[in-house]
């Protein structure tokens, strides 16, 4: 899965370990989709899209994190700095 915003993988905020970070996909889900998150490839945050979602998620830790907000504020910040 490609995220427009941010296509990196974030380290988890709990223990600054990518091992475990797989992405959030939101929307209404197709079979393809329903398969990757029962395989534990996605996870499954939801019906409802706003620009403020979380886009990773710590299966360790069972916590999503990383809001596309938070993404775009960072490229804006780095775009500013050059």
């Amino acid at each position: 899965m490609i995220f427009p915003w941010d296509v990196r993988r974030k380290s988890c905020p709990h223990c600054q370990s990518e091992a475990h970070v797989i992405p959030v996909l939101y929307g209404s889900l197709s079979r393809r989709a329903e398969k990757e998150v029962k395989a534990g490839k996605v996870h499954y945050g939801g019906s409802v899209v706003s620009l403020d979602r979380d886009q990773w998620y710590c299966t360790l830790h069972q916590q999503a994190f990383g809001s596309a907000s938070e993404a775009l504020e960072e490229q804006v910040a780095a775009a500013n700095a050059d």
